[in-house]
């Protein structure tokens, strides 16, 4: 009984040193985290046949949330950041956005207006071309004396054909007089004559023909006026 309480003393000691040790220990340790989320989710997981699968669907809906927020961040107008650097962005007051909004209306005035504007200067150029190409056209409209004029170097041609050809003569008036004004030969010459004169003719008859439309175009509602 004297042994004991005589190491009494000394198991003490040791207690309070190992004690000491443990309370060091235990303050080195990190802080206590709160596993009442971690332990419903793996009560989840054991409650769960497949948790593999149910991980990988996890995994691809957070992939098509991911892709959906990368698309709506590139449709946005203006913005090139992150969504988080969105996320922080300040919100406008609504005096700033109403004053926005009241300019973008007034420039979506304008830009109408200036739509319209050249529109209507569009209409107006089309106009004056085709004026312009109605004033081209009738300036390239032969006479009635260039059409006689044309026929009349078509028979001095033919003339000079009949001297040469059929006469036999090699310097007649005809011949001298046709080839006077070009330097082709007899054959081209001719030939040139003949297609002029067709063209000419041509011309007049077409402009002719013309003329008789409109005047028809005018004349009908005149008669419809009349016959109400």
């Amino acid at each position: 009984m004297d042994a004991k309480l005589t190491d009494l003393p000394a198991k003490i000691s040791g207690l309070q040193v190992a004690l000491g040790e443990a309370e060091e220990t235990f303050a080195d340790l990190p802080p206590e985290v709160d596993t009442t989320e971690l332990s419903d989710l793996l009560g989840q997981a054991r409650s769960k046949k497949q948790p593999e699968v149910e991980i990988a669907r996890f995994r691809m809906e957070m992939d098509q949330f991911a892709a959906r927020l990368d698309h709506d961040l590139n449709s946005l107008p203006f913005w090139a950041g992150r969504a988080d650097e969105l996320e922080r962005l300040r919100v406008p007051l609504s005096a700033s956005v109403s004053e926005f909004a009241e300019r973008f209306v007034r420039h979506q005035t304008r830009s109408q207006q200036q739509a319209d504007e050249q529109g209507r200067l569009t209409a107006e150029l089309e106009t004056c071309a085709e004026s312009l190409r109605a004033l081209e056209h009738q300036q390239s409209i032969p006479t009635e004396s260039e059409l006689a004029d044309a026929r009349a170097r078509r028979e001095l041609g033919w003339g000079a054909v009949k001297e040469s050809w059929l006469q036999g003569l090699e310097g007649g008036t005809c011949k001298s007089q046709f080839l006077d004004t070009t330097e082709q030969a007899l054959p081209e010459a001719y030939e040139a004559a003949v297609h002029g004169a067709d063209t000419v003719a041509d011309q007049l008859r077409r402009e002719h023909a013309v003329h008789r439309r409109r005047r028809a175009a005018h004349a009908a509602p005149a008669r419809h006026g009349r016959r109400l």
